[in-house]
């Protein structure tokens, strides 16, 4: 029983060292570079530090491609807004956003077409 509980204090104690770990890297690198940006199923998601006169907190955005009617290789995003300074608030805003008429969709998007 004891060798048991021992394992699992082990266990645990290496779970919070890795976890504490992990999140002490995540804010490093957020301090350091200002923001992170990956790319998972098919969306870009980008994550920041909001350091502004209006406000301070982070914020998550997430852009994935679609065509709409006329064909046209569009971007729809959704961004969170997490912050604590002046007050604590949450706001989501969505946008979406198409080439202009006649301009080429992946110069438009940075990337080629699917």
């Amino acid at each position: 029983m004891r060798r048991r509980l021992e394992t699992a204090i082990s266990l645990f104690l290496a779970l919070a060292v890795v976890g504490v770990g992990c999140g002490t890297c995540l804010l490093g690198t957020l301090a350091a570079r200002g923001d992170l940006s990956w790319t998972m199923g098919g969306a870009q998601y980008r994550l920041w530090l909001i350091r502004e006169r209006e406000g301070v907190g982070l914020a998550l955005s997430q852009t994935t491609a679609y065509r709409d009617p006329e064909g046209r290789l569009c971007q729809r995003t959704a961004v969170w807004f997490w912050l604590w300074a002046p007050r604590m608030g949450l706001q989501r805003v969505n946008y979406e956003e198409c080439p202009p008429s006649g301009q080429s969709h992946h110069l438009w998007l940075g990337r080629t077409p699917t």
